[in-house]
């Protein structure tokens, strides 16, 4: 499982993806996310425009619901990709 972080968002860009990453706490997360508009909920979609940060993933969990965000260098590494 030795995925960049760029294919990571080059994912989540296009499809739904499970990848994991290391929590702050020091355990790891287990998460099914993407970030395609058609993939997340209308009500969740950005109300506009942000600079994102370099050093972070923001990402829309499918499981939760919700956007959810983790530092690159905590990224574990893509486990599948639904196409």
């Amino acid at each position: 499982m030795t995925n960049t972080t760029q294919e990571l968002k080059d994912a989540l860009q296009k499809y739904a993806v499970f990848f994991r990453y290391h929590k702050k706490e020091g355990e790891y997360r287990q998460a099914l996310g993407t970030t395609q508009l058609a993939g997340i909920p209308t009500a969740k979609h950005p109300k506009g425009l942000s600079t994102p940060s370099k050093e972070v993933i923001t990402y829309f969990d499918l499981e939760k619901n919700e956007y959810r965000s983790f530092r690159k260098d905590l990224f574990i590494g893509i486990v599948y990709v639904f196409k």
